[in-house]
């Protein structure tokens, strides 16, 4: 290599080295007296992650970075792009969501559910003693699959008349899980057969067969027990 560009490149080199000198002593003259004391603080004190330390700058760690204009310290050092080198570092550090976060908004949506639920339970309660016609869709007389239409269309859920349908509409919901307004359907031979809305307390209201009226039954009683085939949670 020409002599010329040799001493070119060691020139350039002691630049980079001299800037990088530079940002250390900023950062040492910021955080304490030395590379260690430095490191603890960036950390968010000895034993901590940056994490645990305030990485959002919402406690220890970066926070304490930040604040240093406050008491007359020297600027923060820049970053590649220009940015302070500590808002790079809480960027890269801040923590995701809190899992309670997730938690309190399925809990809001299972509120949303059960009101709309009960509101449906109740509409249903109304038609209690109207007569069983089959093909019936209210509003004085049923058959099972025209109640739960007839009940559904009341709060803007739009269903078929026809039970074996229904069954596929909504959300699958295990039988232990049951809420009120939950559809409860059952099996008596190769397909879906029966409809049925749980009310709670292990009951549901439906309307059963020809010469019986909508009337309210145990989900637990044989018949039930032995044909239930899922349930479906609408809206």
């Amino acid at each position: 290599m020409p002599s010329t560009d040799l001493a070119t490149a060691l020139a350039g080199l002691q630049q980079a080295v001299q800037a990088l000198s530079d940002v250390v002593q900023q950062l040492q003259a910021r955080v304490g007296t030395g590379p260690a004391a430095g490191a603890a603080t960036l950390a968010g004190g000895p034993g901590q992650s940056p994490m645990q330390g305030g990485g959002c700058g919402c406690g220890g760690g970066m926070g304490a970075v930040a604040g240093a204009d406050q008491i007359g310290q020297a600027p923060p050092p820049k970053g590649a792009n220009g940015a302070p080198a500590a808002a790079i570092l809480g960027a890269a550090g801040a923590p995701e969501p809190m899992q309670s976060d997730k938690a309190d908004k399925a809990d809001k949506a299972d509120d949303k559910a059960s009101g709309l639920g009960e509101q449906m339970v109740a509409e249903a309660k109304k038609h209690l003693g109207a007569k069983y016609v089959y093909g019936a869709a209210g509003p004085d007389t049923f058959d099972c699959s025209g109640l739960m239409l007839y009940v559904a269309r009341k709060f803007g859920i739009d269903l078929p008349h026809r039970a074996s349908i229904q069954a596929t509409k909504g959300t699958k919901v295990d039988k232990g899980d049951l809420k009120p307004g939950d559809m409860v359907f059952f099996q008596d031979g190769p397909e879906i057969s029966h409809v049925g809305m749980y009310v709670g307390d292990g009951k549901y209201i439906h309307a059963p067969k020809t010469g019986d009226v909508v009337k309210i039954s145990d989900l637990d009683d044989s018949w039930a027990r032995s044909h239930f085939a899922t349930a479906r949670r609408m809206g």
